[in-house]
């Protein structure tokens, strides 16, 4: 009797062994990834993309600029008569948007998804001046790269004194041709981007720089006179360009 039991216990058992549902390691692995990836989508999207000013005249290709995946604005001017084109890049050189194709001045905005986290690139086609600002549609936008608030100008350091704190961030190996020119030309251009006043553009000697200089004052300040220091500078139309410019954007 007592071995009937038994045998009645162990093959209750079994077959409680044999109906247990197994478990599935690679589905939790799966689920686990899956909630690792959702997450960090999250965090992508909540995260705001850093305003970014790219600014410049004719033919040219932007510096790279980091983007995680979310929704990226870009807001393009151009004073221009010929064609105005812009390709989106990723870091292969792949196309990823086609951001403008227009003839003539522009003044627009699109909106683009990022697909992926990488290192961005703008290639320009231009034959006149043209302003690219990058930003979080989410975020109010401001002025960046510019301590310039409309027809405001913020107390200037002067050049001196700036041109040794800038000069204080590279390291000795910048202090000798041909890197030296490098440096002192980034300063400038660090000068000019913080304060764009009038005083600084009066210093500027390279014909190019100086036209830059007094465009981007008189659309930034939305103020025409500054177009006048063009005169001698460009044709006459240009001039009328950059008067333009100005009355578009106010």
């Amino acid at each position: 009797m007592k071995k009937s039991y038994l045998l009645i216990l162990i093959t209750v058992f079994f077959i409680s062994a044999c109906n247990t549902t197994p478990v599935n390691n690679q589905q939790i692995v799966q689920d686990s990834k899956n909630l690792g990836d959702n997450s960090q989508k999250q965090q992508a999207t909540e995260a705001t993309f850093q305003s970014i000013v790219f600014r410049g005249r004719g033919d040219k290709v932007s510096d790279f600029f980091h983007a995680t995946p979310g929704l990226l604005k870009f807001k393009m001017l151009h004073g221009g008569r010929a064609n105005f084109a812009i390709w989106l890049l990723d870091s292969q050189g792949d196309r990823i948007s086609l951001l403008v194709n227009d003839i003539g001045k522009y003044s627009g905005e699109k909106l683009v998804t990022i697909d992926y986290q990488d290192d961005y690139i703008l290639d320009i086609k231009a034959d006149g001046e043209w302003d690219i600002t990058i930003s979080d549609p989410r975020v109010k936008e401001e002025r960046v790269l510019m301590a310039v608030e409309k027809k405001q100008a913020p107390k200037a350091v002067p050049w001196e004194q700036f041109f040794e704190e800038c000069k204080a961030k590279y390291p000795p190996q910048y202090f000798k041709a041909p890197l030296v020119y490098k440096w002192t030309d980034e300063c400038e251009k660090e000068y000019a981007k913080t304060y764009n006043l009038p005083e600084y553009c009066e210093k500027v000697q390279d014909k190019e720089k100086l036209f830059n200089c007094w465009f981007q004052l008189a659309t930034e300040w939305q103020n025409e006179k500054y177009c006048d220091k063009l005169k001698g500078l460009v044709a006459t139309d240009e001039v009328a360009d950059c008067r333009g410019s100005v009355r578009q954007n106010e």
